[in-house]
């Protein structure tokens, strides 16, 4: 927060917030070219919201959106610039599937992250490969075809 134009930063404070919502940032800009200018009064800056849930990808996902105050700032360069603002954690490659089944326990797998065919799909894939594969799950649950009913 602390890299925010003085005045977003006094408005964040008011509210009492650490994160933005979207009726923070309806209150200071009420267009894009808005939050552009306030990034050429200030330095460039990062601002990171929660987004309205609009659909379930969304919602499930629990995730914030950032916008760039310049339109040609790169994400990436600017992290750079504020590195305790961030951590990157690398998960060694032979956790990867006991993660992946502790997540799957949790209920936290692609057909709830992404709702509809194409999660639920990548899902069963994943859970349904034979057991070796390389993108098998540790403990999968072997598929038993349906009896014919005659």
């Amino acid at each position: 927060m602390k890299s925010l134009p003085p005045a977003l930063l006094g408005h964040v404070k008011q509210e009492n917030t650490w994160i933005l919502t979207v009726d923070i940032l309806e209150k200071m800009f009420t267009n894009l070219d808005q939050l552009d200018n306030a990034g050429h009064k200030f330095s460039d800056f990062v601002v990171f919201f929660e987004p309205p849930a609009l659909d379930e990808r969304i919602y499930n996902q629990f995730a914030y959106f950032s916008v760039c105050s310049n339109p040609t700032l790169l994400i990436d360069q600017w992290l750079l610039k504020y590195p305790d603002f961030w951590q990157k954690v690398i998960i060694p490659k032979k956790l990867k599937w006991e993660i992946r089944d502790k997540l799957d326990q949790r209920n936290i797998s692609e057909r709830i992250l992404f709702p509809g065919m194409a999660g639920l799909a990548d899902w069963l894939k994943r859970y349904y490969l034979p057991t070796g594969s390389a993108k098998s799950s540790r403990f999968p649950v072997p598929l038993i075809p349906p009896k014919r009913v005659k």
